[in-house]
């Protein structure tokens, strides 16, 4: 007679399972309560983000007001249209994961891909050397290596989840790309090229979100996504400190009060301060003088 088998009750297991299920159910009052889009503001420093900022201080201050103030027309080149068809593909995905708790098909992803890629496509301005079957190719690759390498790793609990607040006295808000079970965050980008370190800018923005977003650990990972020879993935992760949350507080502080005096400065130094990659390169020289390299 076989002997009986022994069930083991895991205790860890069962701590795990409902420690997702909070963080389950915390996504859902958090996207109940974010439904509703904020009204716009009367001006473009009455509320602030991690973008905003991380343009007016660390991008240009002239490129800033052109296009937040003023909001004059720009084109959009090729890589934006990728990477936004890409990202719009992976968080597709795990907007249903949070519910069904699997990943689609790799194929299923890669179908998502290519519907915002054609979609996109509509709304950049291709250069001469670009090949749009080219960039679909590798975006349908990119989309099956984060599947692949990345995707079953995550559990999810949010997708751009927008939260706002205040921070130092100054109204901030921002959308999350992936919020985890643990409140760890997880932003998703494509690039030429990975850095060896996450931009400083990006430390400014896991900490707006570590201060407005609720059950947020200050733990957070940029996956890069690269188009070289061969398709990439690097992952960069950063813990946000008190020292960061100090540095991110002032600098909403200071940027809006340099915001709200109306008085810009251009930055010929900045990488994208190129006639490539800036749609206000001539009218910036034409009121500010000197050189925009190409």
């Amino acid at each position: 007679m076989s002997p009986r088998p022994v069930l083991i009750y895991d205790r860890d297991a069962e701590t795990k399972g409902a420690r997702i299920e909070a963080r389950i159910e915390q996504a859902r009052e958090l996207r109940a309560r974010a439904a509703e889009p904020a009204p716009p503001p009367a001006s473009p420093w009455q509320i602030l983000s991690p973008s905003s900022l991380n343009e007016f201080v660390g991008t240009c201050q002239v490129r800033w007001f052109y296009r937040r103030v003023l909001q004059l027309p720009e084109t959009r080149g090729a890589y934006l249209g990728l990477g936004s068809a890409v990202h719009d593909a992976l968080a597709e995905n795990f907007r249903q994961k949070i519910e069904t708790r699997r990943d689609l098909p790799a194929e299923g992803a890669v179908a998502l891909f290519r519907a915002a890629w054609a979609g996109q496509l509509d709304q950049i301005t291709l250069e001469k050397d670009d090949d749009p079957a080219d960039l679909k190719e590798a975006g349908e690759v990119m989309t099956r290596v984060y599947m692949d390498r990345a995707a079953p790793k995550i559990e999810p609990a949010a997708v751009e989840l927008r939260v706002a607040g205040e921070i130092g006295g100054v109204p901030v808000q921002g959308y999350v790309d992936v919020l985890d079970v643990n409140g760890d965050i997880i932003d998703m980008k494509t690039a030429k090229r990975a850095t060896a370190e996450a931009p400083a800018g990006y430390r400014n923005q896991i900490a707006t979100y570590a201060m407005l977003a609720p059950g947020a650990s200050g733990k957070a990972r940029l996956d890069t996504l690269t188009k070289g020879k061969t398709v990439d993935l690097k992952h960069t992760t950063l813990a946000i400190t008190d020292s960061d949350r100090h540095h991110t507080t002032r600098l909403y502080q200071i940027a809006r009060e340099q915001m709200a005096s109306g008085v810009y400065v251009p930055n010929r130094g900045a990488t994208l301060c190129s006639r490539k990659y800036c749609s206000f390169w001539e009218r910036c020289t034409a009121e500010y003088g000197g050189e925009v390299k190409r």
